[in-house]
């Protein structure tokens, strides 16, 4: 795939779909693919990034961790991409371990408390500061809480449930649908923030 005017491309494997073990749904099916991803100008890097989409409402996922794989669109390095072997490889481990995790986050509960901190972190924005906010930031926090609790109902007052909500406005409400802003902007950057957020309370 092009994305950008053609200025970044995507080659996509992909993997079969798992279930999420120790989430509350049942059938709560993630498809799964990883890419290899470069572009043509002189800014992006060349990375292997593991991507998942839940394809119980079509909410995406982002891994948190991509890997970099380092080299530049050049004639001489054409050796270089049997390395990519190594990194694929990594990348269906890094794949599994992300299944398993997303499925632990269920096990976390959640106090409003501890709600607001996660926006708080997710989103740069001060919940004790509400009401000094601007009309355009409250809406979206009032958006996003709105997405979480539509997950809550479904998968309890948890992680798991945070997650789901913020991918769910990201998804939905800042990326409408469009991959190319799911993958690249800041869409993308909030979901992977609150993933590593929510990751961080496993360990």
């Amino acid at each position: 795939k092009e994305y950008k005017g053609g200025s970044k491309v995507a080659f996509t494997l992909d993997l079969p779909t798992k279930e999420i073990i120790g989430s509350p749904m049942v059938g709560d099916i993630v498809e799964r693919k990883i890419e290899f991803r470069t572009g043509f100008d002189g800014k992006t890097k060349s990375s292997v990034v593991e991507s998942f989409k839940r394809l119980w409402c079509e909410n995406g996922c982002t891994n948190t961790k991509s890997q970099s794989v380092a080299f530049k669109n050049t004639i001489n390095n054409h050796a270089k991409i049997y390395n990519l072997c190594n990194y694929i490889q990594k990348s269906i481990k890094n794949s599994n371990d992300f299944m398993t995790n997303i499925g632990r986050l269920a096990e976390v509960e959640v106090s409003q408390r501890e709600i607001d901190d996660f926006l708080t972190k997710v989103t740069g924005h001060n919940l004790k500061d509400y009401k000094n906010l601007s009309t355009k930031t409250r809406n979206v926090l009032d958006m996003i809480n709105s997405q979480i609790a539509i997950e809550s109902s479904n998968t309890g007052r948890n992680m798991f449930s945070l997650v789901n909500g913020v991918t769910r406005y990201t998804t939905h409400k800042m990326a409408r649908g469009n991959e190319e802003k799911l993958f690249y902007s800041s869409a993308s950057t909030m979901n992977n923030k609150a993933l590593a957020l929510a990751f961080s309370e496993l360990n």
